[in-house]
């Protein structure tokens, strides 16, 4: 019932900083280091499965700007009070970006991270990941699972918004017949199944990640139509369907984004998708930020009947999150 949040912090107070609450978000506690590095953003992922290696713990994982810019991880066993000296997780040959973590129905932790070229433009080549069968004493990892054309840089005609591909990772912990499938999904181009065109791509593991899907295109308006489809975000819901959500301007001019919402309830064979923001915006970097920002932010998760995305725009004129509710029952089993 506690609910914890990551966030970087500058200087004087660099790195990345935990809160908690346990009060459903009323009130929240003073900042806790997690670690001091300088450091991209970071994820957390707690272990909810009764009765399995580390069950309750919560991990944290962020990319270390020093060489050879590793995946960093901290753990905590009460609830963000303390959290464990950091450990890097591995060692990249050039470099990475992004991190992104699930845990399985075995309390098993996973991780996934961009492969980077350590020279401009910094192109995300691969995906890496780890895991861990112990709750996180031991890992195993792989920097190169897969291969990747992350769309890093800019978007001309959305303001030179920065964006990038990063992969995002979930996990089936149903008692259905794909529990235990790992999915991570990435923005690409220029690599198949991506066309030249930005694309949301979707990989899957059936054996705990040991090896991996040919690419999957989720987006299914026609390839190399010259729209843009970006930023990913993924989540299975209770009923084992794989949501996957993103901005799209399918339906725009290039300037201007909605929301889309891709649903598969086979494993990602197929998937049917819903414009659900109800409003179009246009993009433009978040004065005070670093060069570009529209702000990455975008994510999605469930209760027993609804899915919860929630996204950034700007259509009132400031950027502020926003969220349609969709109930399961509605959205069906398509």
């Amino acid at each position: 019932g506690t609910f914890i949040l990551a966030r970087m912090g500058r200087a004087p107070f660099t790195g990345l900083y935990s809160h908690y609450s346990t009060d459903n978000g009323l009130t929240w506690s003073s900042q806790k280091a997690i670690s001091t590095d300088d450091l991209e953003r970071a994820a957390l992922a707690a272990n909810t499965q009764p009765g399995t290696p580390g069950y309750g713990r919560v991990t944290a994982g962020w990319v270390k700007f020093a060489w050879p810019f590793p995946m960093m991880i901290a753990q905590t066993d009460d609830g963000a009070k303390s959290w464990s000296e950091p450990r890097q997780l591995n060692n990249p040959s050039q470099r990475c970006a992004g991190g992104d973590i699930a845990v399985g129905p075995g309390g098993e932790i996973y991780i996934c991270w961009a492969g980077v070229t350590d020279q401009t433009p910094f192109k995300e080549v691969h995906a890496g990941f780890a895991l861990s069968l112990n709750g996180g004493a031991d890992w195993t990892v792989t920097e190169n699972a897969f291969a990747m054309n992350g769309i890093t840089g800019i978007l001309p005609g959305k303001a030179n918004i920065r964006v990038n591909g990063l992969p995002d990772v979930a996990v089936d912990v149903t008692e259905g017949p794909r529990r235990g499938w790992i999915y991570i999904v990435t923005g690409e181009k220029d690599l198949a199944p991506a066309g030249s065109d930005p694309d949301i791509v979707l990989h899957r593991s059936t054996d705990g990640g040991q090896t991996w899907s040919e690419g999957i295109r989720v987006n299914r308006d026609p390839l190399n139509n010259g729209k843009t489809q970006y930023f990913p975000a993924i989540h299975i819901d209770g009923t084992g369907a794989v949501n996957i959500l993103f901005y799209d301007d399918r339906n725009t001019t290039a300037d201007s984004a909605s929301v889309f919402l891709a649903r598969s309830t086979d494993g990602g064979d197929t998937f049917t998708e819903f414009e659900i923001s109800g409003h179009r915006f246009k993009p433009v970097p978040i004065g005070g930020l670093g060069q570009g920002y529209q702000g990455d932010n975008i994510d999605l998760t469930s209760t027993a009947d609804k899915l919860w995305p929630v996204w950034m725009d700007n259509s009132t004129g400031v950027y502020q999150v926003w969220t349609s509710p969709l109930r399961l029952s509605e959205i069906g089993n398509t």
